[in-house]
């Protein structure tokens, strides 16, 4: 499980800023082999739709934000797996078919672009669902 603090920022009825607190790094992440929530730390700002904090929730509250690792592993094999498969793809159907070098790196790209699209399409409604919010 990752997890770190933020502050509410700003609340509406469409949505939610927090403010990520930056706490105690451990070892493993400073050297950027760690869970990843410094990394949330650094960014200082999430914004997120209204419903994904309690109702309850006002300006100023503290907050802690979780995310399953799991959850986050097939994110990133969603984001990032399947732009490579669509790039595999895409080259070594141009090279089966016998294009020459500057096709099939084109072809790669295009693959990559149009896998890009359908991770977008995939992931639609579910952005951010993982992450706990209390």
């Amino acid at each position: 499980m990752i997890e770190t603090r933020a502050i509410v920022d700003h609340i509406d009825d469409e949505s939610v800023r927090l403010l990520m607190t930056p706490g105690a790094t451990c070892a493993p992440c400073t050297e950027g082999r760690g869970c990843g929530a410094a990394l949330w730390a650094r960014k200082r700002v999430l914004t997120l739709p209204r419903q994904a904090v309690p109702k309850d929730t006002v300006r100023g509250s503290h907050v802690s934000v979780r995310c399953n690792a799991r959850d986050l592993r097939i994110a990133a094999m969603t984001g990032y797996g399947i732009p490579l498969a669509g790039l595999l793809a895409g080259a070594s159907i141009a090279s089966l078919s016998g294009a020459g070098d500057g096709l099939t790196a084109l072809c790669g790209v295009a693959g990559v672009f149009l896998a890009t699209v359908v991770v977008r399409i995939l992931t639609r409604g579910s952005q951010r669902s993982s992450l706990v919010i209390e």
